[in-house]
């Protein structure tokens, strides 16, 4: 059976850059489980603590929570995948684009209690790749305060791993080492949105 390749008559120009867009550090997560319907109508009712608080406050699946602070997050950037490189497997041995791999963001959450820990611990089964789906999503907030969404909702994760406590002794901090995975396309139609208030210290609950 033939397959057709139809691409547009032109190469699709590129608009010029006016502004960079830098994530800087991370410092904070917005956990929520996955929606089939944004909890948010427009990104102007997202800027609201309003809005957030009633999600905070929620006892259904639209619930979301707030983790404890972390340091020395770190996203990779994907990976491109080749098969057959440098081989007679290919034309001319330049290899097969074969996509790109997940990526596997870390950190470090710093001398978590042992409620805290179970609490984060226990989101490990909501996000567990063999589900096939992603049940699990995150708001990511940064440093100054802003709120990295997709489409008014969280970024889906996979496998979200909380590991013991590991210490090095005399004047030094006990870390919970922490990663999870997100598809390589993740940042598709992400937008960084600065609310109203400050995320990082406005949700905790008093």
């Amino acid at each position: 059976m033939a397959t057709s390749c139809t691409r547009p008559d032109s190469l699709t120009a590129i608009a010029a850059q006016l502004c960079a867009v830098n994530f800087k550090q991370f410092q904070r997560l917005l956990l929520q489980r996955s929606q089939k319907v944004a909890s948010f109508a427009t990104e102007a009712e997202m800027k609201t603590l309003a809005a957030w608080t009633t999600l905070l406050e929620a006892d259904d699946n639209t619930k979301v929570i707030v983790t404890p602070f972390f340091q020395n997050m770190v996203i990779p950037s994907s990976e491109a995948q080749f098969g057959g490189e440098n081989s007679n497997e290919t034309l001319n041995g330049v290899g097969t684009f074969l996509g790109f791999n997940p990526v596997k963001p870390t950190g470090n959450f710093v001398g978590l209690d042992s409620a805290l820990y179970e609490v984060l611990d226990a989101l490990t089964p909501e996000s567990l790749a063999e589900l096939g789906v992603s049940r699990l999503t995150s708001y990511l907030v940064t440093a100054d305060g802003e709120i990295v969404h997709k489409a008014l909702k969280g970024i889906p994760v996979f496998n979200w791993v909380v590991g013991s406590p590991g210490t090095q002794g005399f004047k030094s901090q006990t870390l919970f080492p922490f990663s999870f995975s997100m598809t390589a396309d993740w940042f598709k139609g992400v937008n960084v949105l600065k609310p109203t208030f400050n995320p990082l210290t406005d949700l905790d609950a008093e």
